[in-house]
């Protein structure tokens, strides 16, 4: 069985830092991009870096030489994600993948129409090892699609109501996958994935204004003005509707979970909003 990972998704925040991570660990590992150019100019140190496109499933062979455990971040926002993972999955079956890390969406069992859960359904019926890694909403959104409006616009445009939600950090997402990618601990096991505490976006924008000294608030927007915004944005009528319907899960109180898995797995309670804000604190300023 070869020991080589190859991480997926390596020039969004989260496989940036499962590479970054298992480096650190000197595992062996290669970085799956659809752009070199951009993946080289990335900070994965001396990673190996193979050409990957889940339109073009011609690349997946060439990438999974070699490679006996696989870490795939899904296409986001995508509302064809099942049917662009679901190749992969049977070439890993094909070259000898014995392990998939796979990332998903906080819930995704209770919805058995959504492309990740197909895509995790498929992964667990491969014959293949899974684990399967279900994080809430990202702590970096803030420094990521919600920058500029946080930054810019003196605060964060989201239809969530009062809604909490149980933000988790990427880091302890990358470490998580790690542990899950390099021990037999993990093998056939489904995790939740989320932060210790659940905030509002009152909350969140607190301790923003706090972090960085500038007066920072929160503006609950309806569906209709956040379609709006996205459209202006260049995003495409699906991928709105996939982000609104996130959104009044939220409303709803889904996203207000605490799972202790984080704590668990990595022996520590999970990295805080406020320690979050705190290290990006230079991205609002």
């Amino acid at each position: 069985m070869s020991d080589m990972i190859l991480v997926t998704g390596v020039t969004g925040n989260v496989g940036k830092e499962v590479i970054n991570q298992l480096i650190g660990k000197g595992l062996p590992v290669k970085a799956a991009a659809r752009n070199l150019a951009k993946a080289a100019s990335a900070d994965l140190k001396e990673t190996e870096i193979v050409l990957f496109d889940y339109d073009r499933p011609e690349t997946f062979g060439p990438a999974l030489a070699g490679v006996g455990r696989l870490f795939i971040i899904p296409p986001p926002v995508n509302p064809r994600q099942h049917e662009l993972i679901i190749p992969l999955i049977d070439m890993a079956a094909q070259t000898g993948v014995t392990h998939i890390v796979n990332l998903s969406t906080m819930e995704a069992e209770y919805n058995e129409t959504l492309p990740l859960r197909i895509a995790e359904k498929y992964i667990e019926n491969s014959g293949i090892a899974y684990t399967l890694l279900r994080p809430n909403f990202f702590m970096q959104n803030c420094n990521g699609f919600m920058r500029e409006s946080i930054k810019g616009q003196g605060g964060i445009y989201l239809p969530a109501d009062g809604a909490k939600t149980s933000l988790i950090d990427i880091r302890d997402i990358a470490a998580v996958s790690v542990a899950a990618l390099t021990t037999e601990n993990h093998l056939n096991k489904v995790y939740t994935l989320t932060g210790g505490k659940a905030l509002d976006h009152y909350e969140m924008a607190k301790i923003l204004s706090d972090v960085t000294g500038k007066n920072m608030q929160y503006f609950p927007m309806s569906d209709e003005d956040m379609c709006g915004a996205l459209k202006s944005a260049g995003w495409t009528d699906k991928s709105i509707g996939m982000l609104i319907d996130l959104y009044r899960s939220v409303k709803q109180g889904d996203t207000e979970y605490v799972s202790p898995d984080v704590a668990h797995i990595l022996g520590r309670q999970p990295i805080t909003f406020e320690q979050y804000a705190h290290d990006y604190a230079e991205c609002w300023k």
